[in-house]
């Protein structure tokens, strides 16, 4: 499992409205990792005061040169950085690049990804350009003379005017007079010196959460949200003013459509971590993207804890999950940003079965470091040289009880020999990540529903994803085995 007793901060309060937001979800983190064996301490970041809450209430300045706090004279640093801070500088990328340049692991999306998901205006341009539909809208600056005639004939009435660069629990109205435009665009300019006016869609209301590591993503149920007010604003999300329906109410096809948008948006937002996509199911069921929140809400009652909790994940694992993968797989790479880690050349001595089953743990320990980012791995070796053993240590060490149908290792198949005339054993595994089976385009070779491949693998080779890792199974004259990474 895990390597634990890490120094985790969970990273609270920002500069804009929503700090308040940021705390509560600060609290449901730190609730859903209390039962995780990590050491988790609140911080706080205001505009000239970060600083960590101790237990008993007291607090302590944050070194920003490295992030770090001194405690009873001893340097406390950290292992990485959950970020829970609502608007600036937790989302907008400021806090990711500060992040970046001290080289602090953290569990959210890069400097670009926030930047961009946190200008809604940039943001859904950016991808009504790959077809993804959104509301007509404006954009207007403090301090810009507001052509009310131009704006109405481009977004109608009703409409809805918001910060542009910012959350949307505060700050928002529905505006359905003329009159009532300028006093809209006055309070969200107090939020944000940006303004997006947007076009007003009747329809179902929904929210996707969707997550993502180096090793699987994975897109959650549908919410539903039917707001007791006008809209889904902060008394219906914080002061249970709505109706929360997880799933959705809808089809099956519509419910497939729409997860299948958000993993599309997500990835070519470049985003990581959790995330959440807003969305507006208007007449003939046209799915409206309404945005991206890459830092949404975490409490007990959040979008996002029930989707998981609906999906059967324990919301205390995926956060574990993800500040793991979060982590270097060596001290000089965190390999984010999709980068995989370069493998280098690696071999590891088994003793002869039985006697050196015990030490297959740590095999695959180092297997797994040398692995870094890269997901997928083949196998190769003759019938009894341990890669069966190898899977179950894998297994094991990652916690995974069922190797077929768990979602934290699904072998995508497996093929193995009867005998006959086989002359290798090919085996191929993909660690999180389900797909149908994979197709070597060699329907001849089959035998009694396994592969039998009667040439070498390196004819199958150039069929293989270009991640892929190959790992040698050999077994040596004195019983024991070598497995090496080429």
């Amino acid at each position: 499992m895990y390597s634990k007793n890490k120094n985790i901060a969970i990273v609270a309060g920002g500069e804009q409205s929503e700090v308040v937001v940021s705390m509560k979800s600060a609290e449901g983190v730190r609730s859903f990792l209390s039962k995780k064996d990590y050491n988790c301490y609140l911080v706080v970041i205001e505009k000239n005061n970060w600083h960590v809450v101790l237990p008993d209430n007291t607090s302590l300045p944050i070194d920003k040169n490295d992030f770090s706090f001194t405690l009873a004279g001893k340097k406390i640093t950290f292992d990485c950085a959950y970020n829970t801070v609502h608007g600036i500088p937790g989302e907008d990328g400021r806090l990711q690049g500060y992040f970046e340049l001290i080289d602090m692991p953290y569990t959210d999306s890069s400097v670009l990804a926030s930047a961009l998901t946190f200008d809604k205006f940039a943001c859904n341009h950016f991808l009504k350009g790959f077809g993804i539909k959104v509301a007509p809208s404006v954009l207007v600056r403090k301090g810009e003379t507001i052509d009310e005639k131009a704006i109405f004939e481009k977004v109608g009435l009703p409409c809805f005017v918001k910060p542009n660069r910012g959350g949307s629990s505060f700050g928002v109205t529905k505006v359905k007079s003329t009159e009532e435009l300028k006093p809209a665009i006055e309070k969200a300019i107090h939020e944000s010196e940006e303004v997006i006016i947007e076009c007003f869609m009747k329809g179902t209301e929904i929210a996707n959460g969707i997550f993502k590591t180096s090793k699987r993503e994975v897109v959650l149920p549908i919410t539903e949200v039917v707001p007791a007010n006008e809209f889904f604003d902060y008394d219906a999300k914080y002061n249970g003013e709505v109706e929360e329906i997880t799933p959705a109410r809808l089809s099956p096809e519509l419910t497939a459509d729409i997860q299948a948008m958000t993993s599309r948006i997500y990835n070519l937002l470049g985003c990581y971590g959790i995330a959440r996509v807003d969305y507006i199911i208007t007449e003939g069921n046209t799915i409206n993207l309404l945005e991206v929140n890459t830092n949404p809400g975490l409490t007990q009652t959040s979008f996002i804890p029930q989707q998981a909790a609906c999906a059967g994940f324990d919301f205390g694992d995926i956060l574990e999950e993800i500040i793991e993968a979060s982590l270097p797989p060596t001290p000089s790479n965190r390999g984010r940003e999709k980068i995989c880690n370069s493998i280098v050349q690696w071999e590891k001595q088994i003793p002869p079965l039985p006697c050196g089953e015990r030490l297959w743990g740590e095999a695959v320990r180092e297997f797994l470091s040398q692995m870094g980012n890269h997901t997928v791995f083949a196998l190769y070796g003759a019938m009894g040289v341990g890669k069966t053993t190898f899977v179950k240590a894998l297994c094991e060490e990652m916690g995974v009880k069922d190797v077929v149908n768990s979602p934290t290792f699904s072998i995508i198949n497996e093929y193995g020999m009867e005998g006959k005339k086989s002359v290798y054993h090919f085996d191929f595994y993909r660690i999180n990540k389900q797909e149908e089976a994979f197709d070597f385009g060699y329907e001849d070779y089959f035998y009694s529903g396994n592969l039998c491949l009667i040439e070498w693998p390196e004819k199958i080779e150039p069929l293989l994803p270009p991640d892929c890792v190959k790992v040698y199974f050999t077994e040596q004259e004195d019983g024991s085995r070598v497995i090496t990474i080429k």
